[in-house]
C-alpha cells in the first residue's frame, strides 16, 4: 500500500473514531435533493510527506492525468477559473460546483492570479501575481525559503464554490 493510502486510511479511521459531526448547525453544502450534507471532521489535521513520496491515493479512483492538467495548466499556466476553460482541457468534474457566473469562484487560480507580491528588481518594484513571483524568485533568488503560494485569502472565503483541499505550497 502506498504511503498516501496508509496516511489516508489512518486519517479516515481517526475521523471515524474521534471526529465530531456538524449536525447542530446549518451547513452550506447540500445534496442534489437539498438535504444538508453534514460531515464528521477533526480540526487542524495535516498529512505530510517526505521529498520523493508521491501523495496520490491509489486505493480509490484518482484522475491523475486530469488532476495534473488542472493544477499545471488551468491553475498555474492559464490561471483560469471558468468552467468552460476546464472543459476545454477535458476537466469535467468542476461542473457540479459551477457558480452563477460560470466559475468555481475566487478559488485556486483566481488566488494565484489576483494576490500580488511587490518585488524589487534592478531598482524597480514589480507587482507580480503569485505564479510569476515564484518563477521570478526561482530565477533570481533560488535559495530563498520564502518561495511559496497560498490559495487562502480570508476576504474571499464566501466567494468560493468549495474551499480548497490544499491551501498553500
Amino acid at each position: 500500500m502506498a504511503i498516501a493510502d496508509q496516511k489516508y486510511k489512518a486519517l479516515l479511521q481517526e475521523i471515524l473514531t474521534d471526529g465530531e459531526w456538524d449536525t447542530d448547525g446549518k451547513v452550506r453544502p447540500v445534496y442534489a435533493d437539498g438535504t444538508p450534507a453534514h460531515s464528521k471532521s477533526i480540526f487542524g489535521v495535516q498529512a505530510t510527506f517526505k521529498p520523493g513520496d508521491l501523495p496520490i491515493i491509489t486505493s480509490k479512483h484518482t484522475p491523475v492525468q486530469t488532476s495534473i492538467k488542472e493544477v499545471v495548466h488551468a491553475f498555474f499556466r492559464l490561471k483560469v477559473n471558468q468552467i468552460s476553460d476546464f472543459e476545454k482541457l477535458g476537466i469535467n468534474y468542476w461542473k457540479e460546483w459551477e457558480m452563477s457566473d460560470h466559475t468555481i469562484g475566487r478559488s485556486y487560480a483566481y488566488q494565484l492570479k489576483h494576490q500580488k507580491e511587490a518585488i524589487e528588481h534592478n531598482g524597480e518594484i514589480l507587482h507580480l501575481d503569485q505564479v510569476d513571483a515564484i518563477l521570478h524568485n526561482l530565477k533570481h533568488n533560488p535559495y530563498s525559503r520564502r518561495i511559496m503560494f497560498a490559495y487562502w485569502n480570508p476576504n474571499d472565503v464566501s466567494e468560493k464554490a468549495l474551499q480548497e483541499c490544499a491551501w498553500a505550497g
